[in-house]
């Protein structure tokens, strides 16, 4: 499975490498982090999650490879992206949308997923794309200079409990210093708030690792493995050992973006 990032919303076509992800992150645009890249290249070699949203797909009458990009914007319309019609929305099939809306949940409810992961499943589901989230902007600290709220709102429990966000809001062009300092002088506000938010653990793949995943759900030998990883390059061998390890570390880490939840 494929999977394309959407930068900038919708309108704006999909890009596939870290390299394009970068580009526009350079010039402001809203993308994704490192982590989120590779969180993704996980999805696409895990095997549980491409069998499920191809069944899904199947079940509500989604092609096999997903809604063409142009008709995605029909049945996808978070409030963020306010640039779609009053002609899509009154168009929209309300019948399909609501078994998308199921199923996504279905999926949500059936499956332990990556906090990232189960944000990105109705757009995955719909059409193989993953669309930049408002809180993972920021690559410094997974903070997005975007807010709802005023100064006054940062003490309500009831926006941390509902919205699980914190965020800073700036309606001037202040200095940057001011900003520091506005965080200073709440330190204790801010680390309190901050424990209301969910963990995100730290997520790191590779193309080596990604290999020794796909070949040993081959079925391959460790040894083996270690020959088909220098078999085209100059590296030098790594030990079964270290193979194994990387392996056992690989599995666990892919499969954790997307698995189904154990009978309680």
């Amino acid at each position: 499975m494929k999977i394309k990032f959407v930068v900038c919303g919708l309108p704006i076509s999909p890009v596939s490498t870290w390299g394009e992800i970068k580009k526009y992150k350079n010039e402001g645009s809203p993308a994704y982090s490192l982590e989120d890249y590779w969180r993704v290249k996980g999805l696409e070699v895990n095997t549980e999650f491409e069998k499920e949203i191809l069944k899904t797909r199947k079940k509500i009458g989604i092609p096999k490879e997903g809604l063409k990009y142009g008709e995605i914007n029909t049945h996808y319309h978070p409030e963020d992206y306010v640039w779609i019609t009053e002609v899509n929305l009154r168009n929209k099939t309300v019948a399909f949308d609501k078994s998308v809306d199921f199923e996504t949940e279905r999926i949500l409810n059936e499956f332990d997923c990556d906090l990232f992961v189960s944000k990105q499943i109705k757009p995955i589901l719909l059409g193989n794309i993953v669309l930049p989230l408002s809180s993972y902007i920021s690559d410094s600290g997974e903070i997005s200079i975007k807010t709802l709220f005023t100064e006054d709102d940062l003490d309500r429990e009831e926006y941390i409990k509902n919205e699980k966000e914190l965020l800073i809001r700036i309606t001037s062009n202040v200095k940057p210093e001011a900003i520091r300092q506005f965080i200073r002088d709440r330190y204790d506000l801010f680390t309190e708030l901050l424990k209301k938010l969910p963990e995100k653990k730290k997520f790191e793949l590779s193309k080596k690792k990604i290999a020794v995943y796909q070949l040993k759900k081959e079925g391959l030998p460790y040894k083996e493995i270690a020959f088909k990883l220098v078999e085209n390059t100059d590296d030098n061998p790594m030990s079964t050992k270290a193979i194994e390890k990387i392996s056992t570390r690989v599995i666990s880490d892919i499969e954790s973006l997307f698995h189904k939840k154990c009978d309680k």
